[in-house]
């Protein structure tokens, strides 16, 4: 009986011991430590530069190296690039020739050569033009060696993370058409698109016509007629 009592009560010595070994808070395992470092106290990987506090990467913006945040804004005609700390500025003529300082030929490309950049604390804004033709998921590249952390003066940005572009949702795209509802059969009856909303503020690339019901017999001839014509008309956003 004796033996017993001392079992259940070494088994309870034991399930303390392990309770106290699993309170105690794991380190992390991976920290990278070329832009990451350990504290101590919360036993947590922060970032070495501690103007960046978005947590979005593994990595962090430090010395040479930066993690981009590009959004195409939902309002307006706008690229928000934010390199998560502040940035030196960069002397230029013109808006549109920093443009051409910091990005490389392909990015600017889809940027639109006359669109404009300007350096606003840690942000790169640019202010795209007609011209511009960048979507979500698309890539964008800066030149090494061009821009430079206020914080880290001795050092140019050289190695960029999380380079794709994101959109912020503008909501459901909407179009709406201007036509006569009564028309003689011998008219043409003319479809004008008049108003759209929610393309955060860049306009539509494309416009395609499709005609879902047709009264009537039609041949195949006529068909691919109506289709090669809706084709041509979709380029003027105009259906006569």
């Amino acid at each position: 009986m004796g033996f017993k009592v001392i079992l259940q009560l070494s088994h309870a010595i034991h399930a303390k011991i392990i309770g106290a070994y699993n309170a105690i808070p794991a380190m992390p395992t991976t920290c990278y430590n070329e832009t990451r470092q350990i504290d101590v106290s919360s036993n947590r990987c922060l970032c070495k530069n501690q103007n960046d506090q978005r947590n979005i990467f593994y990595q962090c913006s430090y010395e040479n190296i930066a993690v981009i945040d590009a959004k195409l804004s939902s309002t307006s005609p706008q690229l928000s690039i934010d390199l998560g700390s502040p940035l030196m500025n960069i002397i230029s003529n013109t808006p549109q020739s920093l443009c051409s300082q910091i990005f490389d030929e392909a990015t600017l490309g889809i940027l639109g050569l006359d669109s404009q950049c300007e350096i606003n604390k840690n942000k790169i804004l640019v202010n795209l033009s007609d011209s511009s033709t960048i979507m979500e998921n698309n890539s964008i590249n800066f030149l090494p060696n061009k821009l430079q952390f206020i914080d880290y003066t001795d050092t140019f940005i050289n190695t960029f993370y999380r380079n794709i572009t994101f959109q912020d949702s503008p909501g459901v795209p909407q179009l709406q058409f201007s036509y006569n509802h009564i028309e003689n059969s011998c008219n043409s009856i003319n479809i004008t698109l008049y108003s759209i909303q929610n393309d955060a503020g860049r306009k539509f690339m494309s416009l395609n016509w499709t005609l879902n019901q047709i009264v009537g017999s039609i041949s195949s001839e006529q068909q691919e007629s109506i289709k090669k014509y809706y084709q041509k008309q979709a380029k003027t956003k105009t259906l006569v």
